[in-house]
């Protein structure tokens, strides 16, 4: 089995670590996973996963861990978003629906927006606020994006909740 990943791996993989197609990286350093997870009512939800750094698990044991999800109107307003990160990782817009079961892999840049889009409209009510969210990510650079997800995942819980507030006060006021 290992033998077979080494060579699909070695087939795709040009050194720098994305494969030929220069879309989707090969190694889960910084990669970000999301799932579709269907609902009963025929809507779904949408998952984000971190897979941990290599130097904190074993390879063959690492499990992703779950950073956000969203669902319902929260997730009607981000629709945008969401696929312009699929595409950003190389996949197709369309590729996006309740029925698919292969969860999108996404690069780190595009994990981190996603999450921290997640996690910042998480709770809001008022639709402006989130529209003011989501246009202001979008404008983001990487290192604003770094920044800012760094801020807010902290492991301890006041600080990230903290970065939070600052966050949602900078862009859709308090």
């Amino acid at each position: 089995m290992q033998a077979r990943v080494a060579k699909r791996q070695s087939r795709l993989d040009d050194g720098s670590g994305e494969n030929k197609k220069g879309s989707i990286p090969t190694s889960y350093a910084g990669m970000f996973e999301l799932r579709v997870v269907p609902i009963d009512d025929g809507t779904y939800r949408l998952s984000l996963l971190e897979y941990p750094a290599f130097d904190s698990q074993q390879i063959g044991k690492r499990i992703p861990i779950q950073r956000s999800s969203l669902r319902g109107w929260h997730l009607q307003l981000t629709e945008g978003s969401v696929r312009t990160a699929l595409e950003g990782s190389g996949y197709k817009s369309g590729d996006l629906c309740w029925s698919r079961r292969a969860p999108f892999r996404l690069n780190e840049e595009e994990g981190m927006r996603l999450d921290l889009l997640f996690r910042s409209i998480t709770g809001l009510s008022k639709r402006t606020k989130i529209e003011d969210l989501v246009l202001g990510l979008r404008h983001m650079g990487r290192e604003e994006i770094a920044y800012w997800h760094a801020k807010v995942t902290r492991d301890n819980g006041t600080a990230a909740a903290n970065g939070l507030h600052a966050f949602r006060t900078l862009f859709g006021g308090p």
